[in-house]
């Protein structure tokens, strides 16, 4: 998928002109995921995010730059959709648990 994007507005302003998605992500050029998110949809991609575990989101431009709140753990869980070949795994906290040592006598 081709896109075309302008670069952070952190930098100097640079066109890149049509770009990979891939290219776009990995240089943050917030252009890019806001046109990507309008043309597959605001409210699919709010979905999609709901369903991965980012309950605050809402179907807005600035959400497609991660503009909304989420804890870790709501990260951590929406990540493990890319780890896990799309499904994702709810985060199970381990309590530390601890064995006395053993004392000589």
């Amino acid at each position: 998928m081709a896109i075309k994007s302008t670069s952070r507005a952190t930098t100097k302003r640079e066109y890149h002109g049509d770009v990979t998605l891939r290219y776009a992500l990995a240089m943050s050029l917030n252009n890019a995921t806001v046109k990507l998110a309008e043309e597959v949809g605001y409210d699919k991609v709010a979905d999609l995010a709901r369903s991965a575990g980012i309950a605050s989101v809402k179907a807005t431009p600035a959400m497609a730059l991660g503009a909304y709140d989420a804890t870790p753990v709501d990260m951590t869980s929406a990540y493990t959709s890319f780890a896990n070949g799309g499904t994702k795994l709810s985060p199970v906290f381990v309590i530390p648990c601890a064995i006395p040592r053993a004392t000589s006598s």
